[in-house]
């Protein structure tokens, strides 16, 4: 629950959606969408980062003992049928055919974005340093919403103005349109 003054920067129809306490506050949830317009909209980084804290860590005491037992049962069946580890059990029969070979992959593809993308993060704490003068750090809760100012600024992208001409119903009978045309179903 945080107070409304907190919220500026998001569009007023997402902040009316949102609903209120008794105290006058507005409770934040953390579905995707509300999480998406706080993350890339508010430009009060403690909000953000308060929120991302909490989004990525719901449900962890419960998630935390399921996705042990889910390695554990992996390893066992991977062990029963004679692989030393679960990906060498679960990508033998898909493309790659070995775990080595992703690893090479994914190195490789690594070398090819890392130049790239830090210098996108550069320009994104660049950014940053017009609104935090002397930041030396980007941090995760702040990428979502520097990414956003940077379209903006560079380009006049605002995803709300395209929303305009996108209405949900045409979007809607367009896509099912598609599905049916290309895979031969009815809707």
């Amino acid at each position: 629950d945080v107070e409304p003054a907190r919220l500026k920067g998001l569009p007023d129809d997402i902040v009316a959606g949102l609903p209120r306490t008794a105290a006058g506050k507005v409770r934040v949830g953390l579905d995707y969408p509300t999480y998406r317009q706080v993350m890339k909209q508010s430009p009060d980084a403690e909000l953000r980062r308060e929120l991302e804290s909490k989004f990525n860590n719901q449900a962890a005491d419960k998630n935390v003992p399921l996705l042990e037992e889910a390695l554990a049962l992996r390893h066992e069946l991977a062990s029963m049928r004679g692989y030393s580890s679960y990906a060498d059990y679960a990508i033998e029969e898909r493309m790659a055919k070995s775990p080595a070979k992703v690893w090479d992959f994914l190195r490789r593809l690594k070398s090819l974005l890392y130049d790239r993308a830090k210098g996108e993060m550069a320009q994104l704490l660049e950014l940053k340093g017009k609104d935090e003068p002397g930041a030396s750090e980007l941090h995760n809760w702040d990428i979502s919403y520097y990414a956003d100012k940077l379209l903006k600024l560079r380009y006049d992208y605002d995803p709300e103005k395209v929303q305009e001409y996108f209405p949900v119903q045409t979007v809607v009978e367009g896509t099912l349109s598609i599905y049916q045309e290309v895979l031969g179903l009815r809707f």
